[in-house]
């Protein structure tokens, strides 16, 4: 009977932190995000050229090819429209922990001191105020209305990210309030190199003041980002009385569960963690796993 009630109480607590891990799971369930972005381009200023920069928050590459990048101006109340669109090209992929770096309008000389991903002339990014989105589709989905912290995307849509900076009636942010504006010599950037994300736009970005041509963005050849919390995950095989239980963690997540870690980047495939029989115990288990 002893033996019984403790395999019921185990069964509860992986049930408990299983349920927990999918509940911040799908809290980070849009890995990619906004992380950079700049407007003033101009020969005087700090850059000859706009630009957007994505960070990718998980320990696996995320195909971006198809989807939509979205600037709207500050005093349009109705949202983001059919122009300032981009969709990114086909075979775009943002590498673990890694970022992707797009070019925007330019001056006739425009370039940046780290070579761009992706170019689009279609977008022109206000340097004082603005919205941008980023969708994981086509723009065929456009106009989406948009204003305030309300963004209502048709269905199986997903805004990935969504940032509004600065004054205007017709800036879109996320959570209490918009990022701050930017200038001249002021990029905003998304805290702890991309790795922060509250969803609140004002509590997220920070204006960083730049020197004329100071490589502060980051392509898809550049180093990961160091405190991306899943640089370091891969497939975590769980005590649980159904065969095969298994998720996403690091090395020390998968210790306090009890678990055994396969390894960095190892997925969550069927059959990763599958246990040889019933009969087999967990400590031979754990020698399998070895």
């Amino acid at each position: 009977m002893r033996n019984v009630t403790l395999r019921k109480l185990a069964t509860l607590l992986v049930a408990t932190a299983l349920l927990a891990l999918a509940a911040t799971s799908a809290m980070a369930s849009n890995p990619v995000r906004i992380s950079q972005i700049f407007g003033a381009n101009n020969a005087s200023n700090a850059y000859n050229a706009d630009f957007a920069e994505l960070f990718n928050d998980s320990g696996l590459p995320v195909t971006i090819g198809g989807w939509t990048l979205i600037y709207g101006g500050s005093t349009n109340t109705s949202g983001f429209q059919t122009s300032n669109v981009f969709q990114l090209p086909t075979g775009s992929v943002i590498p673990a922990c890694g970022y992707f770096l797009i070019q925007c309008q330019t001056t006739a000389t425009g370039r940046l001191p780290v070579t761009p991903d992706a170019y689009t002339s279609a977008i022109n990014l206000h340097e004082v105020s603005g919205k941008v989105a980023l969708i994981n589709t086509g723009p065929s989905v456009l106009p989406l209305p948009c204003l305030g912290s309300s963004i209502t995307p048709p269905g199986g849509v997903t805004v990935e990210d969504l940032i509004g900076y600065g004054p205007g009636v017709g800036v879109c942010w996320e959570g209490a309030g918009p990022a701050p504006s930017e200038a001249a010599f002021i990029v905003l950037t998304r805290n702890n190199g991309g790795k922060t994300d509250t969803d609140n736009s004002n509590l997220d970005w920070t204006a960083t003041t730049v020197t004329a041509g100071q490589a502060i963005m980051h392509n898809s050849h550049s180093v990961a980002n160091p405190l991306c919390d899943q640089y370091n995950m891969g497939a975590c095989c769980l005590r649980n009385t159904t065969p095969g239980a298994c998720v996403f963690a690091t090395a020390a997540g998968c210790q306090n569960l009890a678990g055994v870690f396969l390894g960095v980047y190892v997925p969550c495939d069927a059959g990763v963690c599958a246990t040889p029989t019933s009969h087999t115990t967990w400590g031979k288990v754990k020698i399998l796993y070895r």
